[in-house]
């Protein structure tokens, strides 16, 4: 019950209670056949449980998946602190479409870390499964701080993106003027991956100027 009340309200809350339910089932009372309210407190709540869960995920990854993860959740959190969502092929894309990478996105799925939905037109969509997450993992929390400089520009850059596909790549939706300077200055200094939507946009941008 209060693990129901503490994330009544809350959107996307099934996947964090299933999480949170699978983490107590582990830590069951075998002999008693219980679940105990200690085993629960023990693991911080809610919170305190998938934090713990994603550092103990990390910290068994080789460095070079490691570097993925954090890559991958530079991309899953939005520049106002808010879970973003990518296709499975777009978030391979800015991994740098590798077997590692197809490896990193698959244990984060497996691990609950990450969760997939139906998205439009029957496309996966990735998402971080809950934004309990965002707040609750010190090291998250420390990354988001690190980009906070430049994740406002990519945020523009990707809805700019998808917008100018949705409305069939029109000359009149490309960034010029201040809008593409910007983006110039903040590309100088940010070399990250970009998704292959995102650098046709700009390479379109730039062309048309």
């Amino acid at each position: 019950q209060e693990i129901v009340e503490s994330l009544s309200g809350q959107t996307s809350a099934l996947p964090l209670l299933a999480f949170t339910a699978a983490k107590l089932w582990e830590q069951r009372d075998k002999q008693f056949k219980q679940l105990r309210r200690r085993s629960y407190e023990a693991m911080g709540g809610v919170a305190g449980a998938l934090a713990k869960h994603a550092e103990e995920m990390l910290e068994k990854m080789t460095i070079g998946e490691q570097t993925l993860v954090r890559e991958a959740f530079r991309h899953l959190v939005t520049s106002e602190g808010m879970r973003a969502f990518l296709t499975r092929q777009e978030l391979l894309q800015l991994l740098g479409k590798s077997d590692e990478a197809e490896t990193v996105v698959e244990k984060l799925i497996s691990t609950r870390l990450l969760v997939t939905a139906e998205g439009e037109k029957g496309v996966d969509r990735i998402e971080i499964i809950h934004e309990t997450l965002l707040t609750a993992w010190p090291r998250l929390v420390k990354w988001r701080q690190e980009d906070q400089e430049s994740s406002r520009l990519r945020d523009q850059l990707r809805s700019a993106a998808r917008q100018w596909q949705e409305r069939g790549k029109p000359r009149g939706l490309l960034w010029r003027d201040e809008a593409l300077a910007e983006y110039q200055i903040w590309r100088a200094h940010h070399k990250s991956r970009l998704t292959e939507l995102e650098e046709e946009f700009a390479t379109a941008s730039i062309a048309e100027a």
